[in-house]
């Protein structure tokens, strides 16, 4: 369910459900030098840098899954409303999925883009 589809009670419960998940991710100090490290782009061909990139996101696998898989399970649940044994047991291309439509969603990421987040 995309932000925009909510009415601003329901938009308040489900924040205040991701808040605690989204801080224990971008808490964990690992994982944010893992993502913030600034890729040295200089004599890399469009090849080297999607290589890198690659590179990049499945080394944030483990972090993200071993450390997070608790939190990465409630954010889709709160978002889509349901429960997390439902995300645990649904298929992984439907969690990829739900996952993507988050992430995609422009009006959630606007939400905390103007918190400067």
């Amino acid at each position: 369910m995309a932000l925009k589809d909510l009415s601003t009670s329901e938009a308040a419960d489900i924040l205040v459900q991701l808040a605690p998940l989204m801080d224990n991710i971008t808490s964990d100090k690992a994982l944010m030098e893992k993502v913030g490290q600034s890729m040295d782009k200089d004599g890399m061909t469009k090849v080297g840098m999607a290589i890198e990139a690659l590179h990049r996101v499945f080394s944030c696998v483990p972090l993200l899954f071993v450390n997070h898989r608790a939190d990465i399970f409630g954010i889709i649940a709160a978002v889509k409303r349901k429960d997390v044994d439902e995300i645990a047991a649904q298929s992984i291309i439907q969690t990829k999925n739900d996952l993507q439509e988050i992430i995609e969603d422009k009006d959630l990421r606007d939400f905390f883009a103007m918190f400067n987040f």
